[in-house]
């Protein structure tokens, strides 16, 4: 609970809630709302307040100190997004203030007991979030990835589901929402407080019952932002394998930054089954999206294509699941048509994987490795492919060293384009994560940790590299042990293992 002492009861005392609509924001207060256009828990649209937290004279402990201490409080006693790493910790802290200093009165309780009161109101709760998606939907076959679905937006499941927690959001709504695709994320638990509170018993007007009512709707509608964040990080992580096979993706990336509009929505339910809250909030664009049967037999060929089906159980997943999220932002920065970001990131992925530790000749490592892998399958000298590479990375070199930012093209050969490297680069990366998915099969990879893993493989070929620099003979067993024989080209397009 929030300490009951001298400096801390004086701040609270001095501290005041402001509902305004303009106001020139100044430096002694706290923002925990501004103004924008949000969509309530019924669906409406509505233009809220500002609303301010200020201190009427200087104390010792100051409004964003307090917040500081009550989010303190909040994440001690188990609130969700409370953690000292969450931006969102002093908004949440300053929304518990702002309904303690308006519910104060009518329970005739101190500042500091309600405070305290609203802390111990933190329940277990569980979320189920939605992205529902602009275009409609046209067939019904749904996919299942990790704790997503993609598919229909199930209409009796969520009126069911908002029901349970007293909100008619799908009746009042359905025309929006009706035929619609969706991505569910399934529920997942958190610790949040049960803002529940029978105003019949106090002599409240409708004003400060409304404003009441708003500043619960900000505490969920900051919650569900969390969420959102959350989900798309997790759906980058399911995504990002498909996306380094090469078959493209539903990613962050494309809810984030299209033309047209969809819809989140978050179903908070307490313990209880009987409280909860909706919180629709129209804010991110998307593109027009694949169908989900298209999409499902895109993922499913790739998962029978890389043998993934036991995917994330296998010790060098892990590094393989590293290098993929990078495949996925370098992707996705070509998409942007920003190209440097691309290349380093592309850079960056085969590092993780594959790349030298401290005190080895780096450049010299990546590019052996890389090039002893790639070359059979792209059909070009291992010379070429290594000359490359050490190229590649003195690029990514004087990028992060050397000030050379925005100015990369100009230090490539005259017969070299940027593009056309990405392109090289996308090609490559398909086969190094083709040759990991081989090498994660294999004996040597298993009933290890996953560095020991990685260090197997990164071994088998740094003992092919060394027999090449001293000519000696390689067997077809070293070349099938890296995965390198195992890989091959489906469609002039996927870099797929062959049937053992």
């Amino acid at each position: 609970m929030l300490e009951n002492i001298t400096e801390i009861i004086n701040a609270l005392n001095q501290v005041t809630l402001s509902f305004v609509e303009n106001e020139i924001i100044t430096t002694d207060c706290l923002i925990i709302s501004t103004g924008q256009s949000l969509v309530d828990s019924n669906g409406d649209t509505y233009k809220q307040d500002i609303i301010l937290l200020r201190q009427r004279t200087a104390q010792q402990i100051g409004i964003q100190r307090l917040c500081e201490k009550i989010a303190d409080e909040l994440n001690f006693n188990g609130h969700s997004y409370c953690s000292r790493m969450s931006p969102e910790r002093v908004q949440i802290a300053g929304i518990v203030l702002a309904k303690a200093l308006m519910t104060a009165s009518l329970r005739r309780n101190t500042i500091l007991q309600e405070v305290n009161f609203y802390i111990t109101l933190i329940q277990a709760a569980s979320v189920k979030l939605r992205c529902v998606l602009a275009p409609p939907e046209v067939g019904v076959i749904t996919d299942g990835f990790g704790q997503f679905t993609y598919g229909k937006l199930d209409l009796d499941k969520l009126r069911d589901e908002c029901h349970k927690v007293g909100c008619d959001y799908v009746k009042r709504h359905e025309k929006k929402i009706l035929n619609k695709r969706s991505i569910i994320r399934e529920s997942v638990d958190i610790k949040i407080i049960n803002h529940k509170l029978d105003l019949s018993k106090f002599v409240i007007s409708n004003l400060e019952a409304n404003r009441l009512y708003n500043l619960t709707e900000e505490y969920f509608s900051v919650l569900a932002r969390c969420e959102q964040k959350l989900f798309l990080i997790e759906l980058d992580k399911q995504q990002s394998v498909y996306c380094a096979a090469g078959i493209g993706a539903i990613s962050s990336n494309s809810l984030l930054h299209m033309e047209s509009f969809n819809q989140w929505i978050s179903v908070f339910t307490f313990s209880n089954n009987r409280d909860g809250w909706v919180s629709p909030i129209q804010t991110y664009p998307l593109i027009t999206t694949v169908e989900p049967a298209a999409y499902a037999a895109g993922r499913n060929e790739v998962i029978n294509g890389l043998q993934l089906k036991d995917w994330n159980k296998l010790p060098l997943d892990n590094y393989l699941q590293q290098f993929s999220e990078y495949i996925m932002v370098a992707q996705g920065f070509a998409g942007e048509m920003r190209l440097e970001e691309s290349f380093l990131h592309y850079i960056f992925g085969l590092d993780v994987l594959l790349g030298g530790e401290a005190g080895e000749s780096l450049t010299e490592i990546l590019a052996g490795r890389v090039a002893v892998i790639s070359h059979k399958i792209l059909g070009k000298p291992q010379d070429e492919i290594f000359k490359s590479i050490k190229l590649y990375y003195s690029l990514r070199s004087g990028y992060a060293h050397r000030g050379e930012k925005g100015r990369l093209e100009n230090a490539l050969p005259r017969d070299k384009r940027f593009a056309d490297l990405l392109v090289d680069l996308e090609k490559i990366c398909k086969i190094i994560f083709a040759a990991g998915c081989a090498a994660r099969l294999k004996p040597w990879a298993n009933q290890v940790n996953e560095k020991e893993a990685r260090s197997n493989w990164i071994s088998r070929i740094d003992i092919i590299l060394t027999k090449q620099d001293a000519a000696m003979p390689i067997s077809r067993e070293e070349i099938s042990d890296i995965g390198i024989d195992e890989i091959c080209l489906v469609n002039d397009k996927f870099y797929y293992l062959k049937t053992l």
